[in-house]
């Protein structure tokens, strides 16, 4: 069977173990970050599956490419969150 190739731009979510690849990070650590306020929290796709928007994934992988300090994406995870609409 022949899989499509999906364009990076037509990607909306993301599992857990691809932000993982995203991110550079493991898993006990994704869900520190979380806690502490520097990752996005996952958005429920379903009754039983997590996903994460990949913009917002984009955004903070960006802000930690770029040197942010803590604070400033802590600020950025809780702008991503309202912008939401409805966390």
């Amino acid at each position: 069977m022949k899989h499509e190739v999906i364009p990076p731009s037509a990607i909306r979510f993301l599992r857990c173990a691809s932000v993982l690849v995203v991110m550079g990070i493991s898993k006990s650590e994704l869900y520190r970050r979380i806690n502490a306020g520097l990752f996005v929290t996952p958005i429920a796709y379903g009754s039983r599956m997590k996903v994460w928007a990949c913009s917002e994934v984009n955004a903070v992988a960006d802000a930690y490419l770029a040197g942010k300090t803590e604070d400033e994406i802590r600020q950025l995870v809780k702008t991503l969150k309202e912008g939401r609409g409805h966390d």
